[in-house]
């Protein structure tokens, strides 16, 4: 069962994971304002997509019916043997132009921020929800848990950024990025939504236009005011522009009613719906597409036509792989089906 609503988020989400890694590869040639501000609007994306990962779970979720050992198991299934996949072919084009390294495999394996597909970390982060959801189960309905745990990722984010800040960091980021303290806030709140959805969009509905917009350009200022700050005291673009700051939680949940109401434009439904539809398989081969076309395409025109191309191989592939499968009777379009 798909959520119409959820799959246009999901659409959204992906074209701005899809922009974040375009905008950032851009940034190696021409570090120009509009690939910053491209870059710092879409970070709600990341957030987004646990959001939506909660949401649905809670949505589908059956007290009686539900085994734990077997949603750990499916979607190990669905989830990480696609995840290795991927991992496998990110370490061997490494080893193309580099020697072997243990560090480098524990790094694309594990914890999914190998050189070239760092963008992998978010199935060990995913799993890292799914691993503590009995603690989320047993206490979603208490009054002050969703706020514990927003708390408890500011403080976090806090503290590594304070030391980004000062010159010294303590944990490496890497490391911040793939812990699920990092994110857990996002998780559980789409959770605690996820049992009132249909109270929650209503709402959402019903809030002025003015105010839904309002509210994301006031996250937006203060999220870019956080970058600009940081950028200046220390020079780094990557560390002031990145998905671990405190104003990054501030700016997603003052975006989420624009974002849904954004999703829901009657001409873009329909697109969004069906990039929604095959989001994971987009997220786990998009950034082979973008360095791909990044070696020629011109840096100007990097932007637009990366994404395009980018969405529509995927949609190409996704529609004419499982044919190919389906003739031949493999056993591998099944999987295809539950990952995209």
């Amino acid at each position: 069962m798909r959520i119409r609503e959820i799959e246009y988020l999901r659409g959204l989400a992906i074209m701005a994971v899809v922009a974040i890694h375009v905008t950032a590869l851009g940034m190696t040639q021409n570090f120009s304002t509009f690939d910053i501000f491209i870059n710092l609007v879409s970070r709600f994306s990341v957030p987004l997509f646990l959001f939506i990962a909660g949401i649905v779970f809670i949505y589908k979720y059956d007290e009686k019916t539900f085994s734990y050992r077997k949603f750990i198991t499916k979607r190990l299934k669905d989830i990480g043997i696609p995840y290795l996949i991927w991992s496998f072919i990110g370490f061997t084009m490494f080893l193309i132009g580099n020697p072997f390294s243990i560090r480098e495999l524990l790094l694309t394996f594990l914890l999914g921020s190998g050189r070239l597909f760092y963008h992998l970390y978010y199935i060990p982060l995913l799993f890292q929800c799914y691993f503590l959801l009995p603690l989320v189960l047993k206490y979603i309905d208490k009054k002050y848990f969703v706020l514990g745990t927003g708390l408890l990722q500011t403080s976090i984010l806090f503290v590594y950024q304070t030391s980004f800040l000062q010159g010294n960091h303590i944990i490496p980021g890497f490391l911040v990025q793939v812990f699920v303290g990092s994110w857990f806030f996002y998780f559980v709140l789409g959770c605690r939504i996820g049992k009132n959805l249909n109270k929650w969009t209503k709402k959402i509905q019903e809030m002025r236009l003015s105010l839904v917009t309002g509210l994301f350009l006031f996250g937006t200022m203060v999220q870019f005011s956080d970058f600009y700050f940081s950028w200046k005291v220390t020079s780094n673009y990557a560390d002031s522009s990145n998905f671990l700051r405190p104003s990054i939680i501030l700016y997603f949940l003052l975006s989420l009613p624009f974002l849904y109401r954004v999703s829901n434009i009657a001409p873009l439904k329909r697109i969004m719906y069906k990039i929604g539809e095959h989001s994971f398989s987009i997220y786990l081969g998009h950034l082979l597409v973008i360095i791909a076309a990044h070696s020629y395409i011109s840096p100007w025109n990097i932007f637009f036509i990366s994404i395009v191309i980018c969405i529509s191989a995927h949609m190409i592939y996704l529609k004419l792989l499982p044919r190919l499968l389906r003739r031949k009777g493999s056993p591998a379009i099944n999987v295809i089906r539950k990952t995209s």
